[in-house]
């Protein structure tokens, strides 16, 4: 068995900021942004109850308007209002998915999520 260590969420070339601890104490782990490839619409996503775009906005976020791709998608995520129809899965886009092909990596092997979170303070 192998074990994977992944990070997720934002890094400094997609969008430069750390995830978010919100001051409700959520972790939002921000969807990876998916400029020219197929995604969704931050407009189309909410976090819990909240629409992404206004989070995305009220952190001071440059990806508001870019598509993007939930990976990982563990549940915390909504399109369109309703839950995310692919909750619990992960997926890798093409470089990503060779490279796990390339190691040898399959079904049993062993993949931990890691990503860096500050803290989101309201200023209302």
């Amino acid at each position: 068995m192998k074990a994977v260590f992944s990070r997720k969420g934002y890094d400094s070339e997609y969008g430069g900021y750390s995830s978010a601890i919100l001051p409700s104490g959520d972790m939002l782990s921000f969807p990876i942004p998916a400029p020219g490839e197929v995604g969704i619409a931050p407009r189309r996503l909410g976090f819990f109850s909240r629409p992404l775009a206004e989070l995305f906005r009220e952190l001071g976020h440059k990806e508001t308007d870019v598509n993007h791709h939930l990976d990982p998608d563990l549940g915390t995520f909504t399109v369109d209002g309703r839950r995310s129809r692919c909750a619990g899965v992960f997926g890798q886009a093409p470089a990503a998915s060779g490279h796990l092909d390339n190691q040898g990596v399959a079904v049993g092997d062993l993949f931990l999520f890691f990503g860096t979170f500050q803290d989101a303070r309201s200023e209302n």
